[in-house]
């Protein structure tokens, strides 16, 4: 009889081991994986919050500078897909060229003081053209400029950009020259 119920009892035994080895042990480590599933997302989930009012602030940037381009006299017609068809200007539309630049100066309160087209291109047959634009403002308003600059579609590159204290007048204006490139006809 206490052979019987040792077998009895490592026959159970064997069971409830082999349960625990089965079952209960892969479901637990089942559940730490997903656990620290759950903490990479909470993670990230705080990461998100944390970064969803720059994404928001950034959003109503580029609403603002949408609605600003709108008015530009020289941009390219949208197509019915609602993307920007790409129209290049030809070597006579410098006078064109040069009055989108000269609103989006205004626009962050920069004052023009030349725009010059690169007479050593102007014969040749570019495929670019290169402008000079050297304007008076405030350092800080440039960014916008800049910004607004590089959404004109024909715009290839901006070469140069100076910036100097300015001499002439008091406070925080500054002298800017820039060296763009842009594409032609």
């Amino acid at each position: 009889m206490q052979t019987r119920n040792l077998i009895c009892f490592l026959i159970f035994g064997g069971g409830i081991s082999a349960f625990i080895f089965l079952v209960i042990w892969p479901c637990q480590t089942t559940l730490s994986s997903i656990d620290s599933e759950i903490r990479r997302m909470e993670t990230k989930i705080e990461e998100h919050k944390i970064l969803l009012p720059v994404f928001n602030d950034l959003l109503k940037k580029d609403r603002r500078l949408k609605e600003q381009i709108k008015d530009w006299p020289f941009l390219p017609p949208s197509s019915s897909d609602g993307s920007v068809a790409e129209i290049k200007p030809t070597i006579n539309d410098t006078d064109k060229i040069s009055s989108v630049f000269q609103k989006i100066a205004q626009k962050n309160h920069f004052r023009i003081e030349a725009i010059q087209p690169d007479e050593n291109l102007l014969s040749d047959n570019s495929k670019y053209l290169i402008i000079r634009i050297t304007m008076r403002g405030k350092f800080l308003n440039l960014y916008n400029f800049l910004i607004q600059t590089l959404k004109i579609p024909y715009m290839a590159h901006i070469e140069q950009i100076q910036v100097q204290a300015d001499q002439e007048s008091e406070g925080d204006t500054h002298k800017i020259s820039l060296k763009i490139w842009l594409e032609i006809q």
